[in-house]
């Protein structure tokens, strides 16, 4: 199973730090394993979000609230 935990910049990344899992408490089996987030990887989605945060801020309120709505309603579909 690949482990990829991290979004960062736009791109999926596997976490530097330890491997956790999720087991199904009836049968022992796997529901989810993902990796933990290290140093480097908290420095590199604050330097993405810094870098982020000025061109998104100057963006008009109206485009914003849209951006916004359109991921909240893919996140209810997930």
């Amino acid at each position: 199973m690949a482990v990829k935990a991290q979004f960062i910049a736009g791109q999926w990344l596997p976490g530097s730090g330890a491997t956790m899992s999720k087991l199904a408490p009836e049968d022992q089996s796997l529901l989810w394993q993902a990796a933990s987030a290290g140093a480097d990887d908290v420095q590199a989605a604050c330097a993405a979000a810094r870098a982020a945060f000025y061109p998104w801020s100057h963006r008009p309120l109206a485009e914003r609230i849209d951006v916004v709505q359109r991921f909240a309603a893919l996140a209810g579909d997930a």
